[in-house]
């Protein structure tokens, strides 16, 4: 005799925190595959669609002579010293989380130590949050950077143009790939049912 299948909500409806939708913020170029340099080639200067200073371009690193691996794409921006920046198109606004990663790297056949880097988010001329040296990949590898800021509906920095500025020591070679923001609303909040019990 075959068995009867019923299925039946067990205990009330309850409220949970729902997670927010993340939305991503256009960073262009966020992976420096602009200029396109050959394998083992780098430039030196400008970056396109960043400013930069001090020593710094893009490199098209052997694998594993320089890297075991690049994060995304075929390229990451290298730096002896002095910063990258990128004015971006999108504002501040209020009640939201904003989230910035990028991979920071490590050379294996060189520029190991010492090892220092800051990675910032600005809001026009407001420093939102900043993060020194948090992580230090191994050698030959990537670690991913991530600083958080959560804006409030009476930030200084409301309405500014958001800009992304990473630096690197000078005494040793930085790497940086694959550059993301995301902005999700502060709070949301939504009512949830739990699956329903199966009783057999």
């Amino acid at each position: 005799m075959l068995g009867i299948g019923i299925i039946a909500a067990v205990g009330p409806v309850l409220a949970f925190p729902a997670l927010a939708q993340a939305d991503p913020v256009t960073i262009k170029n966020p992976s420096f595959e602009d200029p396109a340099v050959p394998d083992g080639g780098f430039t030196i200067g400008s970056i396109t669609d960043w400013i930069t200073s001090g020593v710094t371009g893009v490199l098209h690193p052997l694998t594993p002579f320089h890297f075991d691996f690049v994060p995304d794409g075929l390229q990451v921006r290298y730096s002896n010293g002095g910063s990258l920046s990128q004015v971006l198109d999108d504002t501040l606004q209020a009640n939201t989380i904003y989230t910035l990663n990028v991979d920071v790297g490590k050379r294996s056949d060189c520029c190991q130590t010492p090892f220092s880097y800051s990675v910032q988010l600005w809001a026009g001329d407001v420093l939102l949050v900043s993060d020194m040296d948090s992580v230090v990949p191994d050698p030959g590898s990537f670690a991913t950077v991530t600083v958080t800021y959560t804006s409030s509906d009476s930030d200084p920095g409301l309405g500014q143009p958001l800009q992304i500025v990473f630096s690197a020591d000078g005494s040793v070679q930085t790497a940086f790939d694959n550059v993301l923001l995301d902005a999700s609303p502060a709070s949301v909040r939504a009512s949830a049912q739990p699956e329903p019990a199966r009783i057999h």
